[in-house]
């Protein structure tokens, strides 16, 4: 039994995925609430390769550059992304080289300082820890970089001043998100607690981490929870305290960032905003799981502009495979990958947008396709380039289409002089043809 546990662990470790968000999702049930909807580990393995793609970082063997690797989930769930990270760089530096000396260096390194992560649900993050360390026994589990962040009421305090925001907290911290309005009665500064023994027997910050190590990547599949059902787990007043402290933080927040200045639809667009303002600190690289409304829904246009406003659109990534296009688990939602950068050599590139006519269903698969699709050959889909202007004015038409060629034949089509179009139309049965002049 030993012998083949042992084994199972190690077939297990060196898939380089993680399960464990569907096992969550199947042990504790509903989390919706929470908007704890987890990543499919393979949708995690495309965006881990999309962000290093769009990084343009290749330095995999020089040890002292690795500090630029560092990755951030803001709300990390069971590590999904944080692991296909890992995995994704671990198989460049095996292309480069490396070997199993110098990965299981990194692999350290990167358990205990690059990859950084904080959720609300503490036996998410168990889980979180358990996948990181999987084929590292030397791993230092009390120097992990994983964080429990307060969120709902802690019965330990007063009620009136100890209704958190988990991750959201981090917006407080001024070091972070300098701000010229103060929120009276809000903190400062947010504490959250590591897993794992801490030496000194005191918390540590999160926002110093962030601020002593800033991160070059931030990767996530925010809660997409929305405004009228958070915190429904909670009793009344705790739920109605909770919404009260959250439009508080967003008031506060939204002169100076853009993004916040919309409705308040959904708490995801609070997780955007740290991910905006972190990746900016760092001139780094930005990537999400977003429902695929956002790139065409009328109502989502000011958001499509300021995205690509605030940061170079590098890669949109799509799936229009039947019944197999939703990249979370427990959802039969459409969504779609985006990534982003900061720093300025993106500035006026074009937006790549790659669609898949299948879901991948391997890992290897997933990494040889993004390959390819990145640098224009061919896969199994289409891609196309898109001009920044049009990325920037909101028309992110390529994503609305199985070939995303028919996007640019349609934009030709369109800008034709004295076009006519014949619409045939039906009224009780009887039709009725009209047209169109352009």
């Amino acid at each position: 039994l030993a012998k083949s546990a042992d084994n199972i662990a190690e077939h297990y470790a060196n898939l380089g995925m993680d399960h464990a968000g569907e096992l969550f999702n199947s042990v504790m049930g509903n989390q919706r609430s929470d908007g704890a909807f987890f990543t499919r580990p393979i949708a995690a393995a495309m965006l881990a390769e999309l962000a290093l793609e769009a990084s343009g970082f290749n330095d995999w063997l020089d040890e002292e550059a690795w500090d630029q690797l560092r990755c951030f989930d803001p709300s990390c769930g069971s590590g999904t992304t944080l692991v296909a990270m890992m995995t994704a760089i671990k198989r460049r530096i095996k292309l480069a080289g490396g070997d199993a000396a110098v990965i299981k260096r990194f692999h350290r390194r990167a358990v205990e300082h690059l990859m950084v992560g904080a959720d609300i649900n503490h036996i998410a993050l168990q889980l979180a820890a358990c996948q990181l360390t999987l084929g590292e026994v030397d791993v230092g589990y009390d120097r992990m970089n994983l964080h429990l962040m307060d969120y709902g009421l802690n019965e330990s305090e007063s009620f009136s001043t100890n209704v958190k925001t988990g991750t959201v907290e981090l917006m407080l911290d001024e070091r972070l998100f300098r701000n010229e309005n103060e929120i009276k009665g809000l903190g400062q500064s947010t504490e959250s607690l590591r897993l794992g023994a801490v030496s000194d027997g005191e918390s540590t910050s999160l926002a110093d981490d962030l601020v002593e190590s800033p991160v070059s990547f931030i990767l996530m599949n925010p809660p997409y929870t929305s405004w009228s059902s958070i915190g429904t787990k909670f009793d009344s007043g705790v739920k109605e305290s909770l919404r009260e402290r959250l439009s508080d933080i967003w008031n506060d927040k939204a002169p100076s960032h853009p993004i916040l200045r919309g409705k308040k639809s959904t708490i995801a667009t609070l997780f955007e905003a740290i991910a905006i303002q972190l990746s900016s600190i760092a001139q780094g690289v930005m990537g999400f799981v977003r429902p695929s409304t956002i790139t065409t829904a009328e109502d989502a246009r000011d958001t499509r502009r300021l995205l690509a406003s605030v940061a170079h659109i590098d890669f949109i990534l799509t799936c229009d495979e039947p019944s197999n296009f939703n990249l979370s688990w427990d959802t039969e939602i459409n969504e779609c990958l985006i990534v982003m950068s900061s720093h300025e050599a993106s500035k006026d590139k074009p937006t790549r947008f790659i669609n898949l006519h299948r879901f991948p269903e391997s890992v290897e698969i997933a990494c040889e396709l993004i390959g390819n699709a990145a640098a224009g050959r061919q896969f199994d889909g289409t891609s196309t380039l898109w001009d920044y202007d049009r990325t920037l004015a909101g028309d992110w038409t390529p994503a609305v289409f199985a070939d995303c060629e028919l996007a640019e034949l349609g934009r030709q089509a369109l800008s034709q002089p004295g076009l006519r179009f014949d619409v045939v139309s039906s009224r009780a049965g009887e039709w009725h043809p009209t047209r169109f002049d352009i």
